[in-house]
């Protein structure tokens, strides 16, 4: 994949976008319904969540605001396990070539544009675009990434190269 930008923004996204898909790579199909405790996501739900935030960083570069209640936040929020890591790989790279899409045509001086989380007639916060790319768009896929990477460990799956050799690749 390639990211070309100079925008600040964007300088990390192409490595943290390229170590996310190496991690659900890594995710095997056979303990998509396996959770490490009763309240957490099982892997398959977590893995098609930090999928789905590309969707994400692509409404928020597209658009002002973000609507809880849509049906189509709905649907991208819907957390059901992939049939097959093929699949869940697809949705990555549906979501990346849309994201890919959005960041050719856009316009980096609006990164100071206003942008909202809606819940209906409700507005959850307000910031500007460039905030809420890093916060909600890359921390949030790194804070995931993280539970995942802990995910598989407990699994005793291979860790690929994240920000440098892992135990398993070295």
């Amino acid at each position: 994949m390639s990211i070309q930008t100079n925008n600040i923004f964007f300088a990390d996204l192409e490595q943290e976008l390229n170590t996310t898909r190496a991690l659900l790579e890594a995710v095997p199909e056979e303990h998509f319904e396996w959770k490490p405790h009763q309240k957490s996501f099982s892997l398959g739900e977590l893995a098609v969540h930090i999928a789905n935030l590309l969707y994400w960083q692509k409404n928020i570069l597209e658009d002002d605001s973000y609507d809880l209640q849509s049906p189509e936040a709905q649907e991208a929020a819907r957390l059901t396990n992939p049939s097959s890591n093929k699949e869940l790989l697809e949705r990555f790279d549906k979501n990346l070539e849309h994201l890919q899409i959005a960041l050719q045509s856009f316009d980096e001086t609006a990164m100071q544009k206003p942008w909202s989380l809606k819940y209906g007639n409700h507005t959850v916060l307000t910031q500007p675009k460039g905030i809420v790319f890093r916060n909600i768009g890359i921390s949030h896929m790194i804070h995931h990434r993280g539970q995942l990477s802990v995910y598989l460990r407990l699994l005793d799956v291979p860790l690929p190269k994240l920000y440098g050799p892992t135990a398993d690749t070295q």
